[in-house]
């Protein structure tokens, strides 16, 4: 299988149990990154929003929080139908919510300069192409206000375990990773194209956007930028 099918095959067997394996945990990496997410969004989305928009929102389980911003209207998207569907089941009778199956690379069911804040968590690491990440880069920033937030969490290259632990091989001349993820007894390959600090800054700065901050937690990398133009 290409990448693209892999990922789509990886996340319709994680999806029953992706709030366990990433979220369920009260200590360790994965609760330690999710904490210094949650401050990134208390710090960073303007509590005055109006529309917010998640693109990569899987099960819905940062839509919870983005909810409370008083008088926002919140959008997710995720490319995976049986992540979508879990969030569009999880959140049914919250008004302020809607979920759309959608691919980040082309978001023409939304409207240019709609959203206040924009967030994308883990997604431009599966975009393997370059003009894949190029496209989506180009649609967040066009979907986002003038003045608008985008807050990006990605992984950077893994330097020590449990991560380096899934690496099979990488790519030196695209900078693709080679996983392979062991949950509930199955093994889930996949690829994933870490950008390190300068890759991604510099494709944030080609497009455009400014760089408000940039720090990293753990393996994880938070890009806070704005679109000025």
């Amino acid at each position: 299988m290409n990448a693209e099918e892999l990922l789509k095959e990886y996340y319709r067997k994680i999806a029953p149990m992706h709030d366990k394996i990433f979220h369920g945990d009260t200590e360790g990496e994965f609760y330690e990154m999710d904490q210094y997410l949650l401050k990134c969004l208390e710090r960073w989305c303007p509590q005055q929003s109006e529309m917010i928009l998640e693109a990569g929102c899987g099960t819905g389980y940062w839509l919870e929080y983005l909810a409370r911003i008083r008088n926002s209207h919140i959008v997710g998207v995720d490319i995976s139908p049986e992540m979508t569907a879990i969030a569009a089941n999880r959140y049914a009778e919250n008004p302020k919510i809607e979920i759309y199956q959608g691919d980040v690379r082309n978001l023409d069911f939304l409207e240019d300069c709609t959203f206040d804040f924009v967030f994308c968590p883990w997604v431009f690491q599966y975009l393997v192409k370059k003009d894949d990440f190029k496209d989506a880069l180009r649609e967040l920033k066009r979907v986002t206000k003038w003045g608008g937030i985008l807050l990006l969490a990605e992984d950077s290259p893994p330097t020590k375990p449990p991560f380096t632990d899934c690496l099979v091989e990488k790519d030196e001349l695209g900078g693709i990773y080679f996983y392979e993820d062991y949950y509930e007894g199955m093994t889930l390959p996949i690829y994933r194209r870490l950008l390190n600090n300068n890759e991604m800054t510099a494709a944030l700065k080609k497009e455009g956007l400014h760089i408000v901050s940039c720090q990293q937690k753990i393996s994880l990398k938070v890009y806070v930028v704005c679109r000025l133009k």
